[in-house]
């Protein structure tokens, strides 16, 4: 048997996007909880896409509430 392929070539063999004459993609990463990865989530993903030479611009946006917070007891 081979020897077994590490995380970063099995994620990058299973981004079909990522190879040449690709149009540009917009990934967007949300949660209405806070504390749940995000952030994280996006740091790695564009780190592990530089690190193959994809060009990569990371935006943070906060989205307005689409409804009123109700009150807490």
């Amino acid at each position: 048997m081979g020897k077994p392929l590490g995380p970063v070539r099995v994620t990058y063999g299973a981004l079909p996007f990522l190879q040449p004459g690709t149009v540009t993609r917009t990934i967007v990463m949300c949660n209405q909880k806070g504390g749940v990865g995000k952030r994280t989530t996006i740091t790695n993903l564009a780190g592990t896409l530089a690190a193959y030479g994809q060009p990569m611009h990371v935006r943070r946006r906060r989205l307005p509430r689409l409804t009123p917070r109700e009150p807490v007891n």
